[in-house]
């Protein structure tokens, strides 16, 4: 199933209501023009609604304005009843009717061919029903030229006239019309053509020394929930394990001593700190032999 509304395409209230399609003969676009010149969007939609002549779509070249009247799988009001049994406005699945503000000429050779982005997403809308790129047949020329170019009403109804693009002027009884005029149809298509989009650029991804100072920059609320940089806190983290793991080095490094022996060893040496007297010694003479002692030990501060 193809677009019913367009996203890109203004909402423009008819006064006419739309129908059911018939179904027959497949589904096609067909193109007119307003006989008006470029720039006409809002006097061409007063004309249009005063005459209950609705499209599906008008659209203004000069200022790539789009604007949808009806869902595309219904019946728009722009073309004549015909002598079918249906009106010409129901033949086929879909008949998606545009009214282009211009003259009927070659208005993609004029200034005011300006095709953009709405132009675009109609064309996108219409291809999206099954319709190819391509006319039933050459526009006409001029109004003297449309009784060369008027299909047969079994094309109308036939699957052979489906997929394709008609004008205004291929249509027959009950017609007169030979618009949309005799256009440069490479260049209509051509314009719906849209570049590949742009590649996006890749994400930029940080790289690990980027992510290294980051992390180390972050600040970690300490114990005291002082804001401390994780890297300061970790730096000292290192430092205190650092000294901590020197002192259990050191200490399992020494041989364990008996306290026994320890005093056997000292005993010579404190005797002969003490002053030389048979005489009972005072407190004071005791630690300060003390002290000469085992500041004599290598390591050991008194």
């Amino acid at each position: 199933m193809g677009e019913v509304w367009i996203p890109e395409a203004e909402d423009l209230t008819p006064v006419g209501s739309h129908n059911a399609m018939s179904g027959i003969g497949g589904p096609r676009a067909t193109l007119h023009c307003t006989v008006s010149y470029p720039g006409s969007f809002d006097a061409m939609h007063r004309v249009l609604t005063s005459k209950t002549s609705e499209p599906h779509l008008l659209y203004d070249p000069k200022t790539d304005r789009l604007g949808q009247y009806f869902p595309l799988d219904r019946a728009a009001r722009a073309l004549a009843r015909g002598t079918l049994a249906y009106s010409h406005n129901r033949v086929g699945s879909v008949n998606i009717q545009i009214e282009v503000c211009e003259m009927p000429r070659d208005w993609t050779a004029g200034p005011d061919w300006n095709p953009g982005p709405k132009f675009r997403a109609m064309m996108r809308a219409i291809r999206s029903h099954g319709i190819a790129d391509e006319f039933i047949f050459r526009p006409a020329n001029t109004a003297a030229d449309r009784a060369n170019v008027v299909r047969p009403n079994n094309l109308l109804t036939s699957t052979a006239g489906g997929g394709k693009w008609w004008g205004h002027c291929h249509y027959g009884q009950g017609e007169t019309h030979w618009d949309p005029g005799p256009l440069n149809l490479t260049k209509f298509f051509g314009a719906a053509s849209v570049a590949a989009p742009a590649t996006p650029p890749e994400e930029v991804m940080p790289t690990p020394q980027e992510i290294a100072a980051a992390v180390w920059a972050y600040k970690v609320p300490r114990p005291d929930n002082t804001p401390v940089s994780a890297g300061d806190q970790l730096g000292g983290a290192n430092i205190n394990a650092y000294r901590a793991n020197k002192t259990l080095t050191a200490l399992a490094a020494r041989e364990p001593v008996d306290p026994a022996a320890v005093a056997t060893a000292l005993a010579p040496l404190l005797v002969a700190a003490l002053p030389a007297t048979s005489a009972p010694v005072s407190t004071d003479e005791l630690e300060a032999a003390l002290r000469k002692v085992l500041g004599s030990v290598d390591g050991v501060s008194a």
